[in-house]
């Protein structure tokens, strides 16, 4: 008795071997480059978006198998803002709202690794008048969002602020439950 494989069985798995994260050319443990950790939390919001609960948000302490993959990646490249990393005591502008109109836009501006960090980055971007949210994320800390931005000049300086702040990985977010104008 062999085992057959169907057109949709293949299509199945290269679908998930797409959203796997890929290897780079460095060594794990080392800060991966921006573009690589952006990549990691695309493909943990992907698919998280395709889990089975109605907002796409777990509130159990475990890590969901569809998610540990991403997760994992996430950690060993270094993909996480640590305390040390912040620099919220540095004077930042806010953000300046212009230009051309957008459709509303949030902007994950990373993970915190411990709930102080969390306060005071939340109390960073509120102080200047930013809507701010963060949500616990089993394996990462805390995932904070910042927005929506309905212009591109308040995307932009959005994205500006958080780097300035210290997070490394921010980057825009078009769909999911945090797209709260």
């Amino acid at each position: 008795m062999g085992v057959r494989i169907t057109g949709a069985m293949l299509a199945v798995g290269l679908a998930v071997t797409a959203c796997a994260p890929q290897p780079v050319s460095q060594e794990p443990g080392a800060n991966a480059g921006s573009d690589y950790c952006v990549g990691l939390y695309q493909r943990l919001d992907f698919a998280k978006q395709l889990m089975s609960t109605p907002t796409g948000v777990r509130d159990n302490a475990t890590i969901p198998p569809t998610l540990r993959t991403h997760i994992a990646a996430l950690q060993q490249y270094k993909c996480l803002t640590r305390p040390d990393d912040l620099r919220l005591a540095e004077e930042a502008p806010g953000i300046e709202n212009s230009g051309a109109a957008i459709d509303p836009v949030t902007i994950h501006v990373g993970a915190v690794t411990d709930m102080a960090a969390d306060a005071n980055a939340r109390e960073f971007f509120e102080s200047r008048g930013i809507k701010t949210l963060s949500v616990g994320q089993p394996g990462l800390g805390r995932r904070i969002y910042i927005g929506a931005f309905t212009t591109a000049g308040g995307r932009d300086s959005a994205l500006a602020l958080a780097r300035q702040a210290g997070f490394n990985w921010p980057y825009v977010i078009t769909y999911g439950p945090y797209m709260r104008p």
